[in-house]
């Protein structure tokens, strides 16, 4: 048995270990009539049910073991007690989702999938998969949705396609996270702590009730900051006699650092109810993001083809943690500043008014915008292969409307979605030598992008009986996008970029979604259902063309699912299981070919390659069998499979055995807490988790080169609160066994020589105290 399957079969039957210790503990509390009722937040001496939990998946409160869907609902408390703060942590605990923090070619962009189904691209002119949404407005853009989780009340990650509710490219499925809202209650929270690399976090939100049930504020600010853990060195400093010159004259010869992180910022919320039918809510953010580029450790590169400048192999360093990236270009006589900069901003307005006693109107309207700058070395070291300075500007305006209502036995939602949005893709690309004899491509770009989408959707659940229920939907999408390259060269080995200056790509598509769902209580404990449904990511132009003949459209893709599940709620809701098992038909898959296309080594061109069809099963465990413990875990497969291949992707390098990007086989995790009664002093709880990814590949076309090797983490923490809870003490580790591994893998190999990899932060430490108020 080979490493990865050993680690997979010992967190498995740690898993299994757990609910057969904990299934007679179950069975022994049902038996006792006299135990006491369930309290949601309940101290070690009330009853051990799992919180019910309520989510609004299908635009309705429901109790989320009473929702027809494949959900995880991770609480505020969730997330304390496993020291999550990103949207890119909560994958860990998810079944089949996977969130990538990008390279740093890709600033501050995540790849995100769900059941093979995903994105990693910032450009505006490719759409994300999974769909992100903050307090039900969309993010139109992968760049910036791996947002910081401050004084959220809740995330929820629905697994499959959301075409017919969530609409656009949410065919993976979507991830919804909800903000505390304000209320009638006067108080707050404040948490300050620090850590391992100078680690700083200061969060606090303050509710404040204007006008009693009528006008209440809600204040949320939050700051942190975090040293980089990967150090750039300069070769030419470090090697006088190597022929490459130097860059800094410092006696350590350091140029900085990569992975640092500097944020800061406010979120207002204004609730207005001046009637009991009528109710606002306004909202305004405003974040400022100061980091260091991505992390970067050079993994492999070529040694000179020909042309001396391109021997990359000489920067492979021993260190795990150091480079030699210098963000310099030396034969033009310029460097970029090593910088992820990003300011987003938005406002929104939800207003609900209760028509009637089964009749409300929803309308949230949403403005918002984002300015950022990012540069990369995509070389790994002082020579010149690709050196991209990346300066954004985006802006979106959304108009959503729902009409709910019920008559008799029917629950029905009746609705509308308009967008539109304009992004500025400026700065300065370089991609080292083209061209014979080589010459040097550098050129500016201004790229404009017009975007816009309108849709239309009908939902409606019919209660048969009061246990057998059935749901149809359907969507209507028109989708438009618009692409004006801008580009003037700097040097004439880019003459190909300036020769599509002001040139225009443009895309139309429309699309219809569908669902159908039926679903049985078996009993009061019991849910089961069977679920068809439908979903499409959009398409567009290719944004990295070298021709005229490269401008060129591609269509979008559309994802089928047949899918049945079960949700139980076993024990007096001790345990609950939730499973699911999934077949998807993947049809015009949008995969973008960084392997060289059309005679060009250096391209990133998006393709539709072929069709594929994907199984998977899932299942998620919650189990609190005495008071004060409490065990949760999921484990999850997916098998992607290639049924046809288009001719770009054959004549590209994809193969029928190939898998999609960022879909690792198998996932799994484990989290155990327990809470230790100190008598009058309080509680102390420790809590471990153990994540489990198997490998995936993060380009189309897989090689070795980009092969993501499996891993497992731990990560711990330990609680001290006093019994009214008013306070508490934390101290967390993450990667707990100080594992060296990476988190994605940027791989140019093809065209720039170079394969480059983003290595996780060792162990930190990082100690943190909250106070209610």
């Amino acid at each position: 048995m080979n490493q990865r399957m050993l680690r997979l079969s010992c967190l498995m039957s740690a898993s299994a270990f757990a609910v057969a210790v904990a299934t007679p503990v179950f069975a022994q509390a049902q038996a006792e009539p006299n135990a006491p009722s369930a309290s949601t937040g309940s101290r070690v001496t009330t009853s051990p049910s799992t919180p019910e939990i309520v989510v609004t998946a299908q635009f309705r409160s429901e109790r989320l073991q009473d929702t027809p869907l494949a959900i995880t609902a991770i609480t505020s408390e969730s997330l304390q007690q496993r020291n999550q703060v990103n949207v890119v942590d909560i994958a860990a605990n998810a079944p089949n989702i996977t969130v990538l923090k990008g390279g740093s070619g890709y600033g501050l962009t995540p790849s995100i999938s769900i059941r093979g189904i995903g994105a990693g691209d910032y450009n505006f002119a490719i759409s994300p998969a999974v769909g992100v949404y903050v307090d039900d407005v969309y993010m139109p853009t992968l760049f910036g949705s791996a947002s910081d989780l401050v004084d959220i009340d809740r995330v929820e990650v629905l697994r499959g396609p959301q075409g017919t509710l969530s609409g656009k490219n949410s065919e993976g499925g979507s991830i919804k996270i909800f903000s505390k809202a304000p209320d009638n209650d006067f108080g707050g929270n404040i948490e300050a702590g620090y850590g391992s690399y100078n680690a700083v976090r200061v969060r606090g939100a303050i509710n404040i009730p204007i006008v009693q049930d009528r006008l209440a504020l809600r204040l949320t600010g939050a700051y942190s900051r975090e040293d980089g853990y990967v150090t750039r060195l300069d070769y030419g400093c470090l090697n006088p006699g190597s022929g490459v010159a130097a860059v800094t004259t410092a006696s350590n010869c350091k140029l900085g650092k990569e992975g640092g992180s500097d944020h800061r910022g406010i979120r207002g919320q204004l609730r207005w109810t001046p009637s009991d039918a009528l109710q606002v809510d306004l909202s305004a953010d405003y974040t400022r993001i100061d980091d260091e580029p991505a992390a970067t450790k050079l993994i492999y590169a070529r040694n000179s083809s020909g042309i001396p400048q391109t021997d990359f192999a000489q920067f492979l360093t021993s260190g795990r943690f150091t480079n030699y990236e210098t963000y310099c270009v030396a034969e033009l006589g310029y460097c970029q500043p090593a910088v992820a900069k990003a300011k987003p901003w938005g406002v929104s307005g939800r207003i609900k008014y209760d028509i009637n006693d089964t009749l409300s109107l929803t309308s949230i309207t949403a403005y918002r915008a984002y300015t950022a700058r990012f540069t990369s070395d995509g070389d790994g070291g002082p020579l010149t292969a690709l050196q991209q300075d990346n300066q954004l500007k985006y802006r979106t305006f959304t108009q959503e409307l729902r009409l709910n209502g019920t008559n008799g036995p029917i629950d029905w939602t009746v609705g509308g979605y308009y967008s539109k949005d304009r992004g500025v893709q400026a700065g300065r690309q370089n991609v080292g030598y083209v061209g014979f004899p080589p010459m040097i491509s550098d050129f500016d770009q201004h790229d404009v992008v017009t975007a816009g989408s309108i849709a239309g959707f009908v939902h409606g659940v019919y209660h048969a009986t009061d246990k057998l229920n059935l749901t149809l939907g359907y969507r209507y999408t028109h989708d438009k996008r618009d692409y004006t390259f801008n580009r003037s060269a700097n040097t004439p080995g880019a003459a190909l970029a300036a020769a599509i200056d002001g040139m225009t790509g443009r895309f139309r598509g429309n699309s219809n979604d569908y669902r159908a769902t039926l679903d049985y209580h078996v009993s009061d404990a019991v849910m089961t259902y069977a679920t068809f449904s439908t979903g499409f990511r959009g398409g567009g132009i290719n944004p990295r063309p070298f021709t005229e003949s490269q401008i060129k459209e591609f269509g979008a893709e559309k994802l089928y699912n047949f899918e049945v599940g079960a949700k139980a709620n076993l024990f007096d809701r001790r345990l609950t299981l939730n499973a699911s098992a999934f077949y998807d038909l993947f049809r015009d898959i949008q995969e973008t070919i960084t392997s060289g296309y059309g005679g060009f080594p250096i391209s990133a061109i998006p393709l539709n390659s072929g069709n594929a069809k994907l199984k998977g099963v899932e299942l998620e465990l919650n189990a609190r069998p005495v008071p004060g413990l409490q065990i949760d875990g999921s484990v999850s497969y997916i098998d992607f499979q290639f049924t046809k291949l288009s001719a770009d992707a054959i004549s590209s390098g994809i193969t029928m055995d190939m898998t999609s990007p960022f879909t690792p086989k198998w996932k799994a995790s484990l989290g155990v807490q327990y809470e230790i009664p100190l008598g009058s002093i309080g509680t102390l709880t420790p809590r471990l988790d153990v994540n489990y990814q198997s490998s995936l590949y993060t380009q189309a076309v897989n090689t070795s080169l980009n092969r993501l090797q499996p891993f497992t983490v731990m990560n711990a923490q330990l609680t001290y609160a006093p019994n009214d809870k008013n306070w508490s003490l934390a101290v967390s580790v993450t990667n707990l066994t100080n594992k060296y591994y990476y988190l994605n893998i940027d791989d140019t190999y093809q065209g720039t020589g170079t394969t480059r990899a983003t290595p996780a932060r060792p162990r930190t430490v990082f100690a943190s105290i909250k106070r209610k108020f």
